[in-house]
């Protein structure tokens, strides 16, 4: 489980410090994202 949401960290990660996400931006879209893992965690 946890390597998963690792995994999804770093692909996210890579993708975000190509666009170069405003902080702000950046923040928003890493909740989201942390959110969607955690739910497909717990369907899992």
């Amino acid at each position: 489980m946890l390597k998963l949401k690792l995994a999804f960290m770093t692909i996210y990660h890579s993708i975000a410090s190509q666009i170069h996400l405003s902080k702000p931006t950046f923040k928003k879209v890493e909740n989201l994202l942390l959110e969607e893992v955690s739910y497909q965690i717990i369907i899992l």
